[in-house]
C-alpha cells in the first residue's frame, strides 16, 4: 500500500457520527479541509442485532449476536490525483486481504470499487475456518474499507448478510466551506450513577473537528460502607462481600480496597437485563490503570438472569463464591498483572448503553501474595464444580461407522489418553465449496470425544473429521481440527 501511504491521509479531523440505539445506518467522517482536501463521510447499513464493540475516530467494529462474526469499517481522507482512486481501492483491497494462509478472490464491480473474499483456515483447518468478505471504495475524496468475517459454516447465512452490508457502503463528499455547528445524539458511554437518557454532545464545525465523545464516567459511591443505591439509574458498585440484588439492601459499598480483601460488585440497571442488552450478549471487560485489558468475556446468560434488574460481579472472589469460571479465570489474570503499589481497576459492560465504574486498589508484596493464593483457590474450586456438573454433549446424530471415524481421528493425533466415547453433535455434514465455481471441495462433521488420561482422569475434546471430494465421491474420513478440552467425571462417560 505504498501509494496509499503517500497520498491518503488519516487526519486528526476524522469525526464519528453515531446512531441512536436500534438504528441501522452508521457513518464515519474524514475531514481533510485543513490540508486542502474535502469533508467526506462513509456510511453503511449494520444488521439489526449487531452491536458496536469498538470505536475509534477512523474505525468502527461491530459484533454479531453469534459472538463470532464481526464487521469493520475504516475511513481515510484522500489527497492527490482523483484519477488514481481506482488504484487506491485496489491497493487497499489487496492489503486487507493479504494472508500467508490463503489466496483471496478479487472482483471490481466498478472502477473505484474492489471487492474481495478469502477463506482463512484455522490451525488445524476445520469448522473454525473463517470466511471474510470485503469492499474497498475510493471516491469523493475518501477511501473506505469494510470487511465482514464469519465462520465457514455460516457462510451461506451470515455471509449473505455480510454481502448486503458491503453493498450498502457509500461515500458522500461535502462542500469545502465548514458546515454549521451541529449536535448528534450518542449513547451514554460510561456511567456509574447515570440515568438511561442519552447525552447530547455538540460536534464543533472546526477545520479539523474532534470526534464526539461521551461524558466521562461519574465516580461510584465514594463513602466507605455506603448503604443503598439510587433507583432508576444504571450504575456499578463494589464491596468486600457479595452485594444484595435489592438496591435498598446493598451495603458496605466502597471505592477503595487492598489486595488482601475479596472484591465483589453489582451492576444495577434502570430496566431488566434483557431490555438493557437489546439483543446483544452480556459482555464484561476488566481494565487496569487506564486501558490495559485484563480480560473480556461474554455470554447470553440464563433466562432467569435476563428478567433481573442487576448483575453480580466477581472481581476477586473467594473460593466457591461463583460457579462462573470466566470470572475466576479473570481474577487470576488480574492478580498476575498487578504489582506492588496503587492501581485503578475499571469494570465495564459495553453492551447496549455502556456502564462502567472504577475503584482504587492498594497492593503490597504480602497482600498480593494473599490475592494470588485466593485467586488460585477460587479457580480450582470453580473448575472442580464445573467438572462435577458437566454432562456428555447431546448427540446430533448416531452412526456407529462415523463414531469409529471420530475415535480413529483422535488416535491419529497421538494425544495422551484413550478414547472412550465419541459424540457427533452436528446433525448433518457441513459442505465446503469453491468460492467462485461452487464446486464441492470437502465436507466436515463436528463432535466431541470423551477420553481417559493415564492418571485416571477423564476429559472431553472437541474435534472434527473431514472427507475430501474427488469429483465423483467423498474419500475416507480423516482428522480435520480440534478445539476446546474440558474435564468430565469418568462416571458420566457411558
Amino acid at each position: 500500500m505504498t501509494a496509499i501511504r503517500t497520498l491518503v491521509l488519516a487526519t486528526a479531523g476524522l469525526a464519528l457520527f453515531g446512531c441512536a440505539t436500534g438504528a441501522k445506518t452508521v457513518q464515519l467522517r474524514a475531514d481533510a479541509r485543513a490540508m486542502g482536501g474535502v469533508d467526506a463521510a462513509a456510511s453503511m447499513e449494520v444488521p439489526e442485532g449487531w452491536y458496536q464493540s469498538s470505536k475509534r475516530a477512523d474505525r468502527l467494529v461491530f459484533s454479531a449476536p453469534d459472538n463470532f462474526s464481526s464487521l469493520t469499517l475504516s475511513l481515510q481522507a484522500v489527497r492527490g490525483d482523483a484519477t488514481r482512486c481506482p488504484e487506491f481501492a485496489k491497493s487497499a483491497a489487496t492489503e486487507a486481504a493479504k494472508s500467508p494462509l490463503a489466496i483471496a478472490q478479487f472482483l471490481a464491480p466498478s472502477e473505484d470499487v474492489t471487492d474481495w473474499s478469502i477463506t482463512l483456515p484455522a490451525s488445524p483447518p476445520g469448522p473454525s475456518d473463517r470466511y471474510v468478505q470485503g469492499r474497498a471504495m475510493c471516491r469523493n475524496g475518501a477511501l473506505a474499507v469494510v470487511s465482514c468475517s464469519t465462520g465457514i459454516a455460516r457462510k451461506d447465512s451470515t455471509g449473505a448478510t455480510c454481502a448486503k452490508v458491503l453493498a450498502s457502503l457509500a461515500i458522500g463528499g461535502a462542500a469545502a466551506p465548514a458546515p454549521a455547528p451541529t449536535s448528534v445524539t450518542i449513547p451514554v458511554a460510561a456511567v456509574a450513577g447515570n440515568d438511561s437518557t442519552p447525552a447530547v454532545a455538540p460536534v464543533p464545525a472546526a477545520p479539523a473537528p474532534a470526534p464526539a465523545a461521551a461524558p466521562a464516567p461519574a465516580a461510584a459511591p465514594a463513602a466507605s460502607g455506603t448503604v443503598g443505591v439510587p433507583a432508576g439509574k444504571d450504575l456499578i458498585v463494589f464491596a468486600a462481600a457479595p452485594i444484595d440484588a435489592d438496591p435498598a439492601k446493598a451495603t458496605g459499598l466502597r471505592t477503595s480496597f487492598t489486595c488482601a480483601e475479596p472484591i465483589y460488585g453489582r451492576m444495577f440497571l434502570s430496566t431488566e437485563v434483557e431490555k438493557y442488552l437489546d439483543g446483544s450478549p452480556l459482555k464484561r471487560r476488566i481494565l487496569l490503570d487506564g486501558d490495559k485489558e485484563i480480560c473480556e468475556f461474554s455470554e447470553r446468560g440464563p433466562k432467569e438472569l435476563l428478567k433481573d434488574a442487576s448483575v453480580a460481579i466477581f472481581v476477586a472472589p473467594e473460593p466457591g463464591a461463583t460457579s462462573h469460571r470466566a470470572w475466576t479465570s479473570c481474577a487470576k489474570e488480574l492478580a498476575k498483572a498487578l504489582q506492588p503499589g496503587n492501581h485503578k481497576v475499571r469494570v465495564r459492560y459495553p453492551a447496549g448503553r455502556a456502564v462502567e465504574a472504577t475503584f482504587d486498589l492498594e497492593c503490597t508484596e504480602a497482600t498480593l501474595a494473599t490475592m494470588r493464593e485466593r485467586a488460585e483457590a477460587a479457580y480450582a474450586a470453580d473448575k472442580a464444580a464445573e467438572k462435577a456438573n458437566r454432562e456428555l454433549p447431546v448427540a446430533g446424530m448416531t452412526d456407529a461407522a462415523l463414531e469409529k471415524d471420530f475415535q480413529d481421528a483422535f488416535a491419529s493425533q497421538k494425544w495422551d489418553g484413550t478414547a472412550l466415547k465419541p459424540v457427533i453433535t452436528d446433525k448433518d455434514w457441513n459442505i465446503v465449496k469453491n468460492e467462485l465455481t461452487s464446486a464441492i471441495i470437502r465436507r466436515w462433521l463436528g463432535g466431541w470425544v470423551a477420553y481417559k488420561l493415564p492418571d485416571g482422569n477423564c476429559k472431553l475434546r472437541s474435534i472434527s473429521i473431514e472427507q475430501i471430494w474427488d469429483g465423483q465421491a467423498y474419500g475416507k474420513s480423516r482428522f480435520s481440527g480440534s478445539g476446546d478440552t474440558n474435564d468430565i467425571d469418568c462416571a458420566k462417560v457411558k
